[in-house]
């Protein structure tokens, strides 16, 4: 069976995940922008992609469904806030089947989204968490981050839905040779950064995706996050 890496489902939702990331440290709760010399409050763009190739982990089900490319659509940090909302669109998918510890291609049952895109989308909140910031992530009220659609063929339910929510840390790679990922606070200064799933259930317990009715899932990746023109090249990022 696969050893999950630094993988990106990107941050449906990660991806969403991808909205937002990091930035300098401000008076008050804000997405802020360093440029020109001084920083700038106000919306701005931001493009996502995936860092890696990344999967979404529902072991109830025995099932991995991974995803080589995210690009974003329309996302949006909100001037004077802490929010951001849009869109992220995953293609290159793929479904495996994880049954008796073996990773298996389960061909029949690639997801058949319009286009070969599973859009996912929602809003983003930076989040005070111990002294440290990062972003909640949830769909917008009364619907799911998405759905996945499998033709008539899988044994899968046709449609079944993402939805819950998910904290996302900010982070950098140790070194070009030495890929492993390395916290850091979302307020750090950042050009181009990455997001990942706050790995584990011990930091927060009440912010879980479920796939379907009741299937626990989890998105094993990495998002990279920057900020599209006019602001290209900046410094940008979160304090709460």
């Amino acid at each position: 069976m696969r050893k999950h890496g630094l993988r990106a489902f990107g941050l449906s939702f990660l991806a969403l995940s991808a909205l937002m990331a990091f930035m300098a440290v401000g008076a008050q709760a804000n997405w802020l922008i360093l440029s020109g010399g001084g920083t700038v409050e106000t919306t701005a763009k931001v493009a996502a992609a995936a860092h890696t190739p990344g999967v979404l982990l529902i072991p109830a089900k025995n099932l991995e469904i991974e995803c080589t490319t995210v690009t974003s659509e329309g996302i949006t940090l909100a001037e004077k806030s802490t929010l951001a909302t849009g869109k992220v669109a995953f293609s290159g998918c793929t479904t495996y089947s994880t049954a008796e510890s073996k990773l298996t291609l389960a061909s029949k049952c690639k997801p058949t989204n319009a286009e070969g895109k599973i859009k996912a989308g929602g809003v983003a909140h930076l989040l005070l968490h111990e002294g440290q910031n990062y972003v909640l992530l949830e769909p917008e009220t009364g619907k799911p981050f998405t759905t996945i659609e499998f033709g008539p063929e899988c044994a899968l339910t046709e449609t079944s839905t993402v939805k819950g929510s998910i904290v996302a840390e900010c982070g950098h790679l140790k070194s070009e040779t030495e890929k492993v990922f390395v916290h850091d606070n979302c307020a750090t200064h950042q050009v181009n950064g990455l997001l990942q799933q706050v790995p584990g259930t011990t930091l927060f317990p009440n912010d879980k995706l479920i796939y379907g009715l009741n299937s626990a899932a989890s998105v094993d990746g990495l998002a990279l996050v920057s900020l599209e023109a006019p602001f290209l090249n900046a410094s940008w990022g979160g304090h709460v």
